[in-house]
Parts: C-alpha cells; sequence; structure tokens
C-alpha cells in the first residue's frame, strides 16, 4: 500500500511539464495499456482528479493482475467518495487479500451511510486487521460508537435507512455514548423530530439535554419534554426551514429572533420568509445578518434587499445566483455569487463559472469561482485554460 501511495504521490505532486499535461483521456489510455507502475500512477490521478470519464478504467483495474493497480484503483475510486460505488466497493472489502480488503473497507468508509451493511459484512473477515479497520469504518461512517453487535442488529432491521438505523441503535442498550452520538449526528430533517422525542426518555440525562437542544435548533422554540410531544403531534409538514419560517410569525419575540438566525441557511424558502417578514429593532438586525446566507449575496440594507425581493421573487435560488454572477455594475455580488455557486450542483453552475466567472475583470471574482469549481469537481486545477478543458470533457456528466 505505501508504494502505492508513493506512485500516486509523485505523480500528483509532479509539476504539469514533467506530466505531459495529461487529459483526462490519455490517463484512461495509460491505466489501460502502460506497465503496472505508470497504470498504477495513472489509476491515483484519475482518483485525484475524480474524473468521471475514469471510472470505467478504475473499475476495469479491480480486476488486474498486478496487486499494486488494484490496489490503486480501489483507492482513487474511495476518492469519489459516491455512493452508488459502494457495491464495488463491497465486492473488494470481502477479497480474502487483507491488502485488497483493507484498502476497500478504508474507501468505503467514503462513500457515506451506503456502505454500513459491507462495512458489517467486514467484521466477520477471517483477518482481525480487516474486522478492527471495519469497525473504525463504521464509527466514522455512521457518527455512532458503540459496539460490533449493535451495529449488524441495527444495520440488520435498518435495511439500508438511516433513521431506522438510529432508532434501531435508541432501541438497544448500547449506553450514553451511542445514544448521545445518535442524537448529535440526526441531520437537521423532520425525520429526525421523532427520535430526538423519544431520546427525551432516556435514563441518561445528558442525552435528555442534548435532545432538547437539538430540538430548540430544530423548531426555533424552547418547550419542556410534553410539551415538545404534543408539538411534533401537530408540527406543520414540510421541511426543517418551513417549521423555523413558521416559528418567525410566532408572537414571542425571543422565538422569532431564534428563527431569523435558524433561517440563516442556503436555501429559496428561507430568503423568502426573511424577505417577506415585516420587522424592525433587534429582528430587522437578525434578519440582515441571515439574509447574506440564505440568498447567497452581499450585504445590503434593508430597503435594497426589498428591492432586490421584488426583481427574484419567481426565481429560484441558481438562477439568481447566476443573474448576479453577470451583473457588470456589482462585483462584490459576483463575488459572493461566485462563491455559493460551489453548494449548486447543476450543470449551469461550473458552466458560467467556467465562461463567465474565471474571465472576470475583478481578481476576487476569478479566486471565487476557481475556488468553487474545485470544489464541485472534487479537484484543483491551474487557470481557466485547465478549467475550460476539463469542462469540455466533463460537461456530458452533469445535469
Amino acid at each position: 500500500m505505501k508504494r502505492v501511495l508513493f506512485l500516486v504521490a509523485a505523480t500528483a505532486l509532479a509539476p504539469a511539464s514533467a506530466r505531459g499535461q495529461d487529459t483526462v483521456g490519455t490517463l484512461v489510455a495509460r491505466a489501460l495499456e502502460a506497465p503496472a507502475a505508470e497504470r498504477a500512477a495513472a489509476l491515483g490521478r484519475l482518483g485525484l482528479l475524480r474524473a468521471e470519464e475514469g471510472l470505467e478504467a478504475l473499475k476495469k483495474a479491480l480486476g488486474d493482475a498486478d496487486l499494486d493497480v488494484r490496489l490503486a484503483a480501489i483507492q482513487a475510486l474511495g476518492r469519489f467518495a459516491r455512493e452508488d460505488l459502494a457495491p464495488i466497493l463491497a465486492a473488494q472489502a470481502r477479497d480474502p487479500d487483507p491488502r485488497i480488503a483493507g484498502d476497500a473497507v478504508r474507501a468505503l468508509e467514503k462513500t457515506g451511510f451506503a456502505a454500513v451493511p459491507a462495512l458489517v459484512d467486514a467484521l466477520r473477515h477471517p483477518e482481525a486487521a480487516v474486522a478492527e479497520s471495519a469497525l473504525e469504518a463504521l464509527r466514522r461512517a455512521t457518527g455512532v460508537r458503540t459496539r460490533a453487535d449493535v451495529y449488524a442488529e441495527a444495520a440488520k432491521s435498518a435495511r439500508g435507512d438511516r433513521f431506522a438505523f438510529c432508532r434501531e441503535v435508541l432501541a438497544r442498550d448500547a449506553g450514553p455514548r451511542a445514544a448521545g452520538d445518535v442524537v448529535r449526528t440526526l441531520p437537521n430533517d423532520p425525520r429526525s423530530a421523532p427520535l430526538l422525542v423519544a431520546a427525551l426518555d432516556s435514563e441518561f440525562e445528558p442525552v435528555r439535554d442534548l435532545a432538547v437542544k437539538r430540538l430548540e435548533g430544530l423548531a426555533c422554540r424552547r418547550l419542556d419534554a410534553a410539551g415538545w410531544r404534543a408539538w411534533i403531534a401537530r408540527a406543520p409538514e414540510g421541511p426543517v426551514v418551513a417549521w423555523r419560517a413558521a416559528a418567525l410569525a410566532d408572537a414571542s419575540n425571543p422565538i422569532r429572533l431564534a428563527a431569523a438566525r435558524g433561517l440563516a441557511v442556503p436555501d429559496a424558502a428561507a430568503a423568502r420568509a426573511l424577505a417577506e417578514c415585516a420587522a424592525g429593532g433587534a429582528l430587522e438586525e437578525e434578519i440582515l445578518r441571515a439574509l447574506p446566507a440564505a440568498t447567497g449575496l452581499r450585504p445590503r440594507p434593508r430597503a435594497d434587499w426589498s428591492a432586490w425581493w421584488e426583481g427574484n421573487r419567481g426565481r429560484s435560488r441558481l438562477e439568481w445566483l447566476l443573474a448576479a454572477l453577470l451583473d457588470p455594475a456589482d462585483a462584490q455580488d459576483r463575488a459572493a455569487a461566485a462563491r455559493s455557486l460551489a453548494r449548486e450542483r447543476d450543470r449551469r453552475s461550473p458552466e458560467y463559472l467556467v465562461v463567465y466567472g474565471l474571465h472576470d475583470r475583478d481578481a476576487v471574482v476569478r479566486e471565487c469561482a476557481a475556488a468553487s469549481l474545485a470544489a464541485l469537481s472534487g479537484a484543483r486545477r491551474e487557470g481557466a485554460a485547465a478549467w475550460e478543458a476539463w469542462w469540455r470533457e466533463s460537461r456530458d456528466s452533469w445535469k
């Protein structure tokens, strides 16, 4: 494994001239046809670039006769950190060779919760080192620290559903640490609320206290255990943002202030609730602080936000960010939009960043565009020409 990592690192750190300005196409050709050491290095580069066009070469290399090539392919697939690659890596985790299985377990961990069934299977690998790696990978993939038997039982009952898995862990005698981890790692999602309410009955006070804090953060309200049970029974349908938007209209000023802070998330519905809320004093100040996070744009006075909202009321968040990126009169908004497009995984995001952001007359906008492209693609490239070449090769894989 160390030899494979050395090959990958040496290739990645070599200057572009030494690599011959490798395109994904040349790397794929080398991964398929070159001598073994060069195949392994090319596979490593494809993994570092997370190049969609290289996936078939990486999958094919899993059957290579050379061990280092197989290891390089497994490590490269892990760098994609994609759930849909979990079944492919799961097959490698069952390999009797502990080097193959161990690398596959570590790669599986990066695919997230989808890896849990395969990692549970790997707990039974005949090599103790692989089983130990699987246990550590389960802790990182789930965010929950517990025993191997609890992982196995919860995963079997959950059938791939994260919320069902968390429910099963809470239902078992897994101890305060595991219960606390479940409460801490549950996503900001309405489906988390019933589990958090169930955690209010925990025999462990720290778990109960943490559940209360999570519920307050989700719904922007302060209630006792009975109040939370009653509230969940009649909670409005929709995402957590809808709960916070409803709290913004509450009669209690502390609840409205908490709701404004909770709406400082990149979301069109949050932007709508904030922009349309009539407020003054401390609440208006919180709204003005939250609107840049919700919209992805630069701060403005309240009157300017009102005018902006009138012009963008019917647009999606992506549409108003793209419009801001093209605004010749506002470099600060163009820079903010270029940064915010890193969160918008839509074909238009990289396209506009490559065509317009990288060629903006403002250096800050160009830097923000390059940083967002690196976030969207999972790799860094130097200069507009390199990004343009990447986009020509990658555009068909984006929706």
